[in-house]
């Protein structure tokens, strides 16, 4: 796919097709909602339409449950769900059945990093690509188990898993740094692509409040950062804050941080 920057923000365009199989490994998908999961949607549903034949492995788990449907079409694009053994935290999921499918793809399109799942290019023969969807969170967001699990992960596995993908995509340029401080890594290996937005998607919205109005846009999870923006919000009286996305666990706590400021839409 042709990258075309408009105001930032990355818009798809068709281009030439150059393989045929490609493999999307996310811990979750689709009925589940999040960002990680529209990412890997629009991506294969876009090769599809371009003539590739496309698949997405992901754990039979969804945020809350498990997930009855072994193997599903979603809007063509053929989904099969592995079992989870557990989870860590609210993100890990473990399931190991990946690593014993037998199938062929010409590209593995991994996602998210420091998973289970990363470890699938000492499984198979492809090419591999990660992208990371920007794994440098706030310590305080996660518990202290994990964040212990983490330094573990990076110092010992980190750069080994890494070395075994081809490319990893980066979201920002943060990211990008991040990687290359954090890890040493060749800057040839890193390509900065920013989450895409299908064209069909960029349609204005007239918004109610006059001035300057800024929009947070995400699923309403902790890890987002909106309560930090309630937070300074008081001090900006005149701007209107408005969050927007799918409910989460920080639903309500946002709620009741911005009970009493009238410039803080949820």
């Amino acid at each position: 796919m042709k990258r075309i920057s408009h105001r930032g923000i990355c818009i798809l365009t068709p281009e030439k097709v150059f393989f045929k199989l490609k493999l999307f490994i996310t811990n979750y998908f689709h009925p589940v909602k999040g960002g990680v999961e529209s990412h890997v949607y629009y991506l294969a549903k876009n090769l599809i339409k371009k003539g590739h034949y496309v698949e997405v492995w992901c754990s039979n788990s969804s945020r809350d449950n498990r997930i009855k449907a072994k193997e599903e079409i979603i809007d063509k694009i053929k989904v099969k769900r592995f079992k989870t053994l557990f989870k860590i935290g609210d993100f890990g999921v473990i399931f190991p059945g990946i690593f014993f499918e037998n199938k062929r793809f010409d590209i593995v399109h991994v996602h998210v990093y420091r998973h289970f799942h990363n470890f699938i290019p000492f499984f198979a023969k492809s090419k591999f690509i990660l992208t990371p969807h920007w794994p440098n969170y706030p310590k305080e967001v996660r518990k202290p188990f994990v964040n212990s699990y983490i330094d573990l992960f990076d110092k010992f596995l980190g750069k080994i898993i890494l070395n075994k993908y081809n490319k990893i995509l980066c979201i920002t340029d943060l990211e990008k740094e991040w990687f290359i401080n954090k890890f040493k890594m060749n800057k040839e290996k890193l390509i900065l692509l920013p989450d895409g937005i299908p064209a069909s998607e960029l349609k204005s919205k007239k918004i109610k409040h006059k001035g300057i109005n800024v929009l947070c846009f995400g699923r309403q999870h902790k890890s987002k950062g909106f309560d930090q923006v309630i937070k300074i919000a008081k001090y900006f009286p005149k701007i209107n804050f408005i969050i927007a996305g799918a409910k989460d666990q920080e639903t309500e706590n946002l709620k009741k941080l911005s009970i009493n400021l009238k410039n803080v839409k949820i």
